[in-house]
């Protein structure tokens, strides 16, 4: 990849690069042959106009046609798909404690499982920094009712983990995902109980694969990213549209 100054706007960069190596292989096409075909220019019968609807002038006129077009569509609009029959107890789980991983964390895993550390309450979605190479750490407190274990399996789902994440439920580690916003799941059959349950996640990120934003020149990353995030206002760069934390 070329060398871009931090301080341009990547996708500008991309819009203006010119790859100058490449004007070679361009090719003008020859022109087509042109038929000598012509159209005959006959007078035809007259064209019958349209009524024109009234045109709507106010805002109680425009309310007006609102409800009435409302009350012609409705029979078109009715949801007649049959109830889908509920095959799971479902708890969602939308609150979590918060923090940026230490080095005494990777060295005592222990203590970060048994909520040791300073801690911060996010709420689910959460997006925010660090970028670049760092590590969060996402940890809960959870109980589930009787009935979830009449269940065969008990199942964690996660709508999406950005980027890479090890999943630990009492201290035992379910499995690693690696990917973008899609929806994953582990069994938890065994592992989960009635009350107590220690839900840990650690969330690592990277560089992305274009170099990364913000940072002293062109540095590359394994983190496969694209525009799609919410993005969040940074206290010292400021807010951008969809910066890969």
């Amino acid at each position: 990849m070329s060398n871009r100054s931090a301080n341009i706007d990547c996708f500008a960069a991309i819009a203006t690069e010119i790859v100058s190596d490449r004007h070679g292989d361009l090719r003008h096409p020859e022109a087509a042959a042109k038929p000598a075909n012509h159209l005959p220019l006959e007078a035809g019968a007259g064209l019958n106009r349209i009524p024109r609807a009234k045109k709507i002038t106010t805002a109680e006129e425009l309310s007006l046609a609102l409800d009435d077009l409302r009350t012609h569509m409705k029979s078109y609009l009715q949801d007649l798909s049959p109830s889908l029959p509920e095959t799971r107890d479902t708890v969602k789980i939308d609150s979590f404690q918060w923090r940026v991983e230490t080095s005494e964390d990777r060295a005592n895993f222990d203590s970060v499982q048994l909520g040791g550390g300073a801690w911060e309450q996010v709420r689910i979605p959460h997006y925010g920094p660090p970028l670049g190479p760092a590590a969060t750490i996402y940890r809960t407190s959870i109980d589930l009712p009787a009935e979830m274990f009449a269940r065969e399996r008990q199942v964690i789902c996660f709508d999406a983990v950005d980027y890479r994440c090890q999943v630990y439920l009492n201290g035992v580690c379910l499995g690693t995902h690696e990917g973008f916003f899609e929806a994953f799941e582990f069994d938890a059959t065994g592992i989960a109980r009635a009350s107590g349950n220690v839900l840990l996640v650690r969330v690592e990120n990277d560089f992305t694969m274009l170099g990364q934003a913000f940072s002293d020149g062109d540095t590359d990353g394994d983190k496969i990213y694209a525009a799609t995030g919410l993005g969040y206002d940074d206290p010292e760069e400021g807010w951008h549209h969809c910066p890969p934390g």
